[in-house]
């Protein structure tokens, strides 16, 4: 499945990721079949200098929005998180923790992982991946005008 995302709300990304540098921010994507209707920007609960390569979703954010994405009747299509000084690719960190612990189940089954890569400061990129029992697969990633 493909996502689309207004242009606001790739920016939106973005600057959370340039915000947080040197360290990686992450948050949470709603809508419905793909579609972004909502960016949520969380923050990340490591501590320096872990914050550099990995991120956790501060648990209170992430409930705080999930509640929010009921009461809207949205779906979270989307993860997010920055690699500030890497490529735009899941690490083995992100990978495992993806899935429950020594399982090939994903947490989240159907809901796709953004990388924000700002691995080039002047032209930071973004991809989005599926990761499931079957490994890493890309997905597209459609942008369309607000």
């Amino acid at each position: 499945m493909a996502i689309t995302l207004a242009r606001r709300q790739l920016y939106e990304m973005l600057a959370h990721a340039m915000a947080e540098d040197p360290g990686e921010c992450c948050g949470l994507l709603a809508g419905h079949s793909g579609r972004v209707a909502r960016v949520y920007r969380l923050r990340n609960a490591e501590e320096e200098p872990t914050r550099r390569t990995r991120y956790t979703i501060d648990a209170r954010d992430q409930i705080r929005a999930m509640r929010e994405m009921d009461d809207e009747g949205l779906d979270l299509v989307g993860i997010f998180h920055s690699h500030p000084r890497t490529a735009s690719y899941p690490s083995a960190t992100d990978l495992a923790r993806s899935h429950f612990p020594g399982s090939s189940e994903p947490l989240y089954p159907g809901v796709a992982y953004l990388i924000v890569s700002l691995e080039h400061p002047i032209l930071p990129y973004v991809r989005a991946f599926r990761l499931d029992g079957a490994g890493v697969a890309e997905e597209r990633i459609t942008v369309v005008e607000d």
